[in-house]
């Protein structure tokens, strides 16, 4: 490797440090990329019970792309709440149907 190469290197590591240590001592006001990328997806379901959960549990926990998800049986929607990074309205559809229940997309607003 050739000096000027060594210094620019160098040079590359010393500010990616610089801004790495910044990150740290700023992270009570640091977002990740992925939280400003993620969106969150609501439908309502027929998911009504624990039991129905437990069912739909293995299809929505293999998905691959669901960072996290849960349903509120307490309401009479039954809202199923999806974050993801990537998976459509009809990814998420998919899941719930294979699993033998019903999802429809709450317009947000």
């Amino acid at each position: 490797m050739k000096k000027s190469q060594i210094l620019k290197s160098n040079n590359f590591i010393q500010i990616t440090l610089n801004c790495i240590t910044s990150l740290v001592a700023s992270r009570s006001n640091f977002v990740s990329l992925k939280q400003v990328i993620m969106k969150t997806l609501k439908f309502k379901s027929n998911i009504k019970c624990m039991g129905c959960v437990g069912k739909v549990t293995p299809f929505l926990d293999g998905k691959e792309g669901i960072d996290k998800w849960e349903v509120d049986i307490y309401t009479p929607e039954k809202i199923l709440t999806v974050e993801t990074e990537d998976l459509t309205v009809d990814d998420i559809k998919k899941e719930v149907e294979k699993a033998g229940f019903k999802a429809e997309e709450v317009a947000a607003g």
